[in-house]
């Protein structure tokens, strides 16, 4: 299977670049069939907000959208070790104020 070292090599990549655009530290595991980002993520999604399935993380968000995982946690006013639940609804942009 991939690595994020291998991933890093086949795209002429630093390590850290690879870690980095992906809100990853270099034991997150890498699971077959992932969103995989070689660019790095936006501030925000055109799509304002995203509903919470089953088993969902934040990081599955983030991946999902391209969204920067801090980014949301900003956004939702998330601990880092917030849990989710499902039907949850997470903002994708910064919330516009009135």
């Amino acid at each position: 299977g991939d690595t994020w070292l291998s991933i890093a090599t086949r795209n002429d990549m630093m390590l850290w670049q690879v870690l980095k655009y992906n809100d990853a530290e270099k034991y997150t595991p890498v699971y077959p069939n992932s969103v995989i980002y070689i660019k790095p993520k936006r501030g925000s999604s055109k799509k304002g907000q995203h509903f919470v399935r089953e088993d969902e993380t934040l990081y599955d968000i983030s991946q999902l959208y391209g969204v920067k995982l801090k980014k949301l946690r900003s956004y939702n006013k998330l601990a880092p070790d917030a849990e989710l639940k499902e039907g949850q609804s997470i903002l994708l942009r910064k919330p516009k104020r009135i």
